[in-house]
């Protein structure tokens, strides 16, 4: 083979090597385009059918008054459930940061908020309704709906008002200790810190809401009495 030859099969090598890395780079860069408008958009116009699941079997006339609003990038459901054997009523927030089937919901309620099954993520405590190793049947589930999570909300109420009574829990439970102590050493105390937002929107939250007073926060998320003049202004913000 002559200097020529060799010379233009070596250039054409090269060519296919060229076009061939153009393509692959052209794919991933359109990939990272397409996962950072996707991450950009709320999950309810990208995950249509997971918001439509919320309410497949409907919701029943006791939980009618429970109103869909959107918080940053979060779908939140706010009501109020009626808590029968103490008779007293609850406020009550639902919030999906993200789809249901990509993490648990966070729910916040009024009232009392010592007990043993609660979360400390967030300043307002988050009910504990399932422990993640329990039997599906004992989980909810995006296929359950709304309402049956309303219901688990509803019970775990009841069940918290009758323990700060009688020191007894109704129901299975593994958390033993009534009086959980915060680890705040400096690893966890830097995990606390860097914690994401209810809220959906990817900042930290003693950033975003956990930057404005204990009342505003709980106003937003409707769980004040006179919950309802800041909680609009959030929602046009």
């Amino acid at each position: 083979m002559t200097t020529i030859a060799r010379a233009r099969k070596n250039r054409a090598k090269r060519l296919r090597y060229l076009r061939l890395q153009a393509r692959r780079l052209g794919r991933r860069f359109r990939a990272k385009r397409g996962r950072g408008h996707r991450r950009g958009r709320p999950w309810l116009e990208v995950s249509r059918i997971e918001h439509a699941a919320l309410e497949r079997h409907g919701i029943p006339e006791e939980y009618a008054e429970f109103e869909p609003v959107r918080i940053g990038r979060a779908l939140v459901y706010r009501g109020e459930v009626e808590l029968d054997p103490i008779c007293a009523r609850r406020r009550v927030a639902i919030i999906f940061p993200v789809p249901p089937s990509a993490s648990p919901p966070v729910i916040i309620a009024s009232g009392p908020r010592r007990s043993r099954h609660r979360f400390h993520t967030y300043r307002p405590t988050s009910l504990c309704l399932w422990y993640a190793k329990d039997h599906p049947a004992m989980r909810w589930r995006l296929q359950d709906g709304l309402a049956v999570l309303i219901d688990l909300a509803r019970v775990h109420l009841i069940r918290e008002a009758w323990w700060r009574e009688t020191g007894r829990w109704d129901g299975p439970e593994v958390h033993r200790d009534p009086n959980p102590k915060v680890d705040m050493s400096p690893t966890n105390k830097k995990r606390h810190e860097r914690r994401k937002c209810w809220c959906g929107s990817g900042h930290r939250y003693t950033s975003c809401h956990g930057a404005i007073s204990a009342d505003q926060e709980l106003a937003i998320l409707g769980l004040l009495e006179d919950a309802q003049p800041a909680a609009r202004h959030q929602e046009a913000a």
